[in-house]
């Protein structure tokens, strides 16, 4: 019985402790002024929510010994003091603590910030995260000054903006070397600091720095060096964005070692006022495998490279390079090791880019058949090239060609802006039957839509290419009338009652005439005569067909070979309608019927 009443009361002690020393996610508590502030962590608060903004002085400091998540609510941290050199705010008091800020602003254009940033936490290591933040530096503070241990995450979006004003062109980072833009983060860095230091990063050791998915990375900076006194390791995740612009001088990646690997559908980018790596002989390695792209600029001068850049090419389409010196030239990229240095582009380059060679990939055949009539130009097994899920096809089909030299930037934008075509559209199928086509030569131009690999957006479209078809001609099929009826009722001019047509059931237009040849009497007295005038002999009649939908072109019955006249008929079920005409000369009699009837030739051509 004893040991069961030890075992009952064991289970009830542990759930008391448990229940005292706990906290939970839902432990907030809201603040008002630092006071507050400083009494909420003394206690160990998790989740601290600002209700005001929070003022602070000279090496007032916040410490902070437990976990803690800063819930800004939209509120700024605010040092209202005059000394950069001190270590004033949020400061760390032990190992292994997970500090986040939320949507929390640091500083604005009337207050200083700290050389030694928003945490102070050099002494001991933490993970911390930085989560819809903006940062003010009017005076050129640093906004990170950290434990090379520390891991410090970016999530959501963050701004920071930091200018010369009266204090010293500090880092946006020091000490850390255990950098993640999370997925879907943007974080926008504009440090424009004076150059009092000379690096943008200056981490205690190797650092590894980490843009995920879907992430965006944009920064401004007027530092020499991206990363300063340390190898670094950058990788870009599927779909994700790396900018630097170097506003002073040309981008420098690092001092020592710096390898740079952009996986599928990411995106690197360094434009600069001056040569890539002109500020240190830095190693700078890229691994490639199927990036959107990698460009690098100077703005300000010729010659792309200060000294070799090495570019190792894993991926699995082609790839090429196009640089401007200064017009636009393209090589392909090889499988492999690729040295960039201005032997390779040219002394006179300003602008690289390296990207996945686009290719629009389909089949142009015709299909013609007769009755019914089917007359097609036929695009089939379209597809994209390249990194790229197929999106679609547009198309432009002409019956010459536009443009001389297709691949030229010019005949590019020639087709593009043409819309003249005979027949154009936008299929997103991977193919189309482009139906009704008459019978001749044509030139199909298309080009393909493509959305990078894992991404959620359209992003590219290749270049046009041109392919020539020939559609044949079907079987001449006609609809004509074999008969017409009329009524001659005196010797005046008259038109048929009835109305008559040819029908043109093939795929490509013809002309019809009536042959000059004399037409065969059937019966009747009446002999057919080319006109009707005071010399005609009676009983003459003159016959004419009386085509619609022209100048009232007539065509008549008897006619000299070269007075010819020739009706044209558009295909696809195209007509030609006319009323027969003509007049009689001579007596008639009214008390008697007469059948005259006559066989005319038509010819089509």
């Amino acid at each position: 019985m004893k040991k069961a009443f030890f075992i009952t009361l064991f289970f009830f002690f542990f759930a008391t402790a448990f229940a005292i020393t706990g906290k939970s996610d839902t432990d907030t508590v809201s603040v008002s002024n630092k006071q507050e502030l400083k009494a909420a962590l003394s206690k160990n608060i998790l989740n601290i929510k600002l209700n005001n903004d929070i003022h602070y002085d000279d090496n007032e400091r916040f410490f902070i010994n437990s976990d803690v998540n800063i819930i800004g609510n939209n509120h700024a941290i605010l040092n209202d003091g005059s000394n950069q050199r001190d270590w004033p705010g949020f400061t760390l008091n032990k190992n292994d603590l997970n500090v986040s800020y939320n949507n929390v602003t640091f500083g604005d254009n009337n207050h200083i910030q700290s050389w030694y940033g928003i945490l102070q936490g050099s002494w001991y290591r933490a993970n911390l995260k930085i989560n819809n933040v903006n940062y003010i530096g009017f005076t050129a503070a640093q906004p990170f000054y950290l434990n090379k241990d520390t891991k410090l995450t970016f999530t959501g979006n963050n701004n920071f903006y930091t200018t010369p004003g009266k204090g010293s062109g500090q880092e946006f980072l020091e000490g850390a070397t255990n950098i993640v833009f999370d997925e879907n983060s943007v974080t926008n860095i504009y440090h424009n600091t004076n150059t009092s230091t000379a690096g943008f990063l200056w981490p205690s050791d190797t650092t590894n720095i980490s843009v995920k998915k879907n992430a965006q990375v944009n920064i401004n900076t007027s530092k020499k060096i991206f990363c300063w006194g340390a190898n670094f390791n950058l990788n870009l995740d599927d779909n994700s964005v790396f900018k630097i612009n170097s506003t002073l001088n040309g981008v420098t990646m690092g001092t020592n070692t710096g390898n740079v690997t952009l996986n599928s559908g990411s995106y690197f980018e360094a434009v600069g006022n001056g040569s890539f790596g002109e500020q240190a002989s830095d190693n700078i390695n890229f691994s490639t495998i199927n990036p959107r792209g990698l460009l690098i600029e100077n703005k300000k001068s010729k010659g792309l490279f200060n000294h070799d850049v090495t570019l190792n090419n894993k991926s699995t389409f082609p790839y090429f390079f196009d640089y401007y010196n200064p017009s636009k030239q393209t090589q392909p990229a090889s499988s492999g090791n690729n040295i960039l240095n201005n032997n390779v582009f040219g002394s006179n380059s300003t602008k690289l880019f390296y990207h996945a060679k686009t290719k629009t990939i389909g089949d142009v055949t015709s299909t013609v058949k007769s009755n019914p009539l089917i007359s097609q130009i036929n695009l089939n097994n379209l597809n994209i090239e390249g990194p790229y899920y197929y999106k679609g096809i547009e198309y432009k089909i002409y019956q010459k060609s536009l443009v001389s030299d297709i691949d030229s930037d010019n005949s590019q934008n020639i087709i593009t802006n043409d819309s003249t075509a005979d027949f154009k559209g936008i299929t997103n199928d991977d193919y189309v039957d482009v139906t009704n086509v008459p019978a001749g030569n044509y030139v199909v131009y298309m080009r393909a839509k493509g959305q990078s690999l894992s991404s959620s957006y359209e992003d590219t479209t290749s270049q046009w290419i041109a392919k020539d078809i020939n559609v044949k001609k079907s079987m001449l099929d006609i609809t004509v009338p074999i008969k017409t009826d009329f009524t001659v009722l005196d010797n005046s001019l008259f038109t048929s009652d009835n109305q008559y047509k040819i029908v043109n059931n093939s795929n490509f237009t013809f002309k019809y005439y009536i042959d000059s040849d004399l037409p065969k009497k059937e019966s009747g007295s009446a002999n057919l005569v080319d006109k009707i005038d005071s010399d005609t002999p009676n009983k003459s009649i003159y016959l004419a067909l009386k085509v619609r939908d022209t100048k009232n072109d007539i065509l008549p019955f008897v006619h000299s070979a070269d007075k010819t006249m020739k009706i044209s008929v558009p295909g696809f079920k195209g007509e030609s309608i006319f009323n027969v005409i003509g007049q009689y000369k001579g007596p008639i009699n009214y008390s008697k019927y007469e059948n005259l009837s006559y066989i005319i030739k038509l010819f089509f051509e």
